[in-house]
């Protein structure tokens, strides 16, 4: 790895061993990096790390530095997911091969270069059951969720230079196959939704019918945002989800005028004649 980097990059200077130590130190669960990584990052702490373009070969990327990238916390799951409505009906990929976990998003895919286009190669810290440790993964940024395996090493993808699927060798934004996408990925089935977002007729439906899903996590009551359902309505459709779940219900305080009030510029009744004027901060200060 070393020979490597030098040969590529003659004057890259390496991160220093405390940052090392410091980015294996802040990963979860007691985790190591693996020896290549050390030793990419020991060599080159940040650049452009390129190979010569050639059809079906890896052709390298940039290193993504230890600290102040925010590639670093970008395929994290709070980071992949934005709003209920758009996200929450997305479920984890799964890898028909068994080698990376299903999973949106995890710390211990540890960023190691990215395209230059949004897209990051990671060495994978928690692999699969017919994975190992420190195999590549490719996390791509029009995924909303998972990562998808791409060589067996961080060696066997800069050495080597050969990924499983797809790819040119320019290692910039490589053109996928339309089944070079992580398998398992799109809408959960209605049966074990963690979101839906229903008016409150159908939700009245699936109350009454038993058939509210038992992983729903959060719940939509406009889904025409142009004809939004009456709000009693979707009231008391709310309560009655949170009935369902134990959940303190939604406490309706209406307001009434009180007697004798009017409308500004409305005629005088005799029954507002009759009701004092009420003075103002001013008036009661000062007596008027």
């Amino acid at each position: 790895m070393t020979q490597v980097v030098a040969e590529r990059m003659p004057d890259a200077v390496g991160a220093a061993p405390e940052e090392i130590d410091e980015a294996e130190a802040a990963l979860p669960d007691g985790a190591r990096l693996p020896a290549e990584v050390r030793a990419l990052y020991a060599a080159a702490g940040s650049g452009n790390l390129r190979f010569e373009p050639q059809e079906d070969l890896f052709g390298g990327f940039e290193i993504v530095p230890l600290r102040g990238s925010f590639l670093r916390e970008a395929f994290l799951p709070a980071a992949r997911f934005s709003t209920w409505s758009a996200d929450a009906d997305t479920s984890a990929p799964a890898d028909p091969a068994g080698r990376v976990q299903s999973a949106v998003g995890s710390p211990l895919w540890f960023p190691v270069g990215t395209d230059g286009a949004g897209n990051v190669w990671a060495a994978d810290l928690a692999p699969g059951p017919n994975g190992h440790l420190g195999q590549i993964v490719l996390l791509d940024h029009e995924q909303p969720a998972g990562a998808t395996f791409r060589a067996e090493s961080l060696a066997a993808l800069l050495v080597g230079r050969r990924v499983e699927v797809g790819g040119t060798g320019s290692g910039e934004g490589s053109p996928r196959r339309p089944d070079d996408q992580p398998a398992g990925a799109g809408p959960r089935p209605p049966s074990d939704s963690e979101f839906l977002n229903l008016d409150p007729a159908a939700w009245a439906e699936r109350l009454d019918a038993g058939t509210v899903p038992t992983t729903l996590k959060a719940a939509g009551l406009a889904p025409d945002r142009a004809h939004p359902p009456a709000l009693t309505d979707a009231i008391a459709a709310a309560n009655r989800l949170l009935k369902l779940r134990g959940q303190p219900i939604i406490e309706v305080t209406r307001l009434t005028r009180p007697t004798g009030s009017r409308p500004k510029g409305g005629p005088v009744s005799s029954a507002d004649a009759e009701v004092p004027r009420r003075k103002g901060l001013l008036g009661r200060l000062f007596g008027r």
